[in-house]
Parts: structure tokens; C-alpha cells; sequence
């Protein structure tokens, strides 16, 4: 038998997955607290006793996507049946698959998110916390299976990856949509001039 403790949990996690999904396909100024707590079955009292109001619940959406992206991105690096381009190409493709899924509302939140526009730095925290842990894996099957030059430094990387997320973050702070559209529409040209810009030989 579950404990109570068990119970708030699983419950708190059912509520963050159905908002996970509406702030993805909907965005967040379209999507209310009451479409939530309905489609997670509980009452916006229950909601409200686990997330205070809209903007954390979409800020741990924001943590939950980060969370699970490098999940994601582990397991494939751990696929032993796959080649290391192989992995990348999987990698890639990831990128490019979620990036496409994010409505632009949400996109928008996500990256004023990662620039503190809203009172906190969870969200680059959080993105910080695995960084290193994912890409030094990554770097290291790169360099023992020949396929990344070993001349190219894990801090190299981290480096170019702070200039890429700092650079989203300067147009995300000038509040121009048209602009804004246009990042995320040459989003997967720079993923793949990334990707395969380390496997450039």
C-alpha cells in the first residue's frame, strides 16, 4: 500500500505531466490552471496545495523538460549497439523533434526562463547541473572511438554551448517576435552545424 507521502508525489507528478503537455502543444498563456487540474483529475485546491500558482507549475515543466532531455540523451549514449554517429545522428534528431514540438508561446517562456526574466534561475541551474556529466560522456566516446579530434577540449565545448544558450538568451531579452521566429526556424540548421561540426572530418 501506497503511503501518503507516495500518494502527494505520484500525484504532483501526474499533475506536472498534463501541464508538461498543454505549455508544450498550447503554450502557457493559453493554457489555465482549471484545463489542468481537470485533465490530471484532482481539484484546483489539490493543484494549488502542490504548485502556489501558473508560473511555477510552468517553470517545473521547464526543469521536467531539461530533466528529461538528458535522460534521454544518456540512454543514448549508453546503446551499445549504435555507432557513435550514429548516436549523434539520434542526438540530433531529438533536438530537432522537440524543438519543432514547442509551441512558440512555451518556446518564448523557456528561454526567458534561462535568462531570469522571471525572479529565479532554476531553469539554468538545472540545465548546468548535468552539462558537464553529459557532454564529458559524450567528448569521451568520441575521443576513444576516433571520431571527435582529442585536441578539442571538454571546456572548448562547454564554452561554445554558454555562447549558443547567452545568445538565445540576448534575443530572447529584445522582445522582438520576428526575430524570435527566425531563431526558431534555423533551430535545427545550427543543431546540426553543431553536431556534426564535431565529427567534421
Amino acid at each position: 500500500m501506497a503511503t501518503n507521502e507516495e500518494r502527494k508525489q505520484k500525484t504532483s507528478q501526474k499533475i506536472l505531466d498534463v501541464a508538461t503537455r498543454r505549455f508544450m502543444h498550447h503554450g502557457v498563456k493559453a493554457t489555465s490552471i482549471a484545463e489542468i487540474a481537470k485533465m490530471a483529475g484532482v481539484s484546483q485546491v489539490t493543484l494549488y496545495k502542490h504548485y502556489k500558482n501558473k508560473e511555477t507549475l510552468a517553470r517545473a515543466a521547464v526543469i521536467k523538460l531539461i530533466d528529461d532531455g538528458y535522460r534521454q540523451d544518456l540512454k543514448i549514449l549508453a546503446d551499445t549497439t549504435l555507432t557513435f554517429k550514429e548516436k549523434m545522428g539520434r542526438l540530433m534528431q531529438q533536438s530537432i523533434a522537440i524543438s519543432k514540438e514547442i509551441h512558440p508561446d512555451f518556446y518564448q517562456y523557456i528561454v526567458r526562463e534561462f535568462s531570469g526574466q522571471h525572479g529565479t534561475n532554476d531553469a539554468m541551474r538545472a540545465y548546468e547541473a548535468q552539462r558537464g556529466q553529459f557532454w564529458g560522456a559524450l567528448l569521451q566516446q568520441g575521443r576513444d572511438t576516433g571520431e571527435i579530434d582529442s585536441t578539442i577540449s571538454n571546456s572548448a565545448v562547454l564554452t561554445y554551448l554558454e555562447m549558443f544558450v547567452q545568445f538565445f538568451v540576448a534575443q530572447s531579452q529584445k522582445n522582438d517576435p520576428v526575430a524570435e521566429k527566425k531563431l526558431r526556424e534555423i533551430g535545427p540548421e545550427l543543431d546540426q552545424l553543431f553536431f556534426y561540426g564535431l565529427i567534421g572530418h
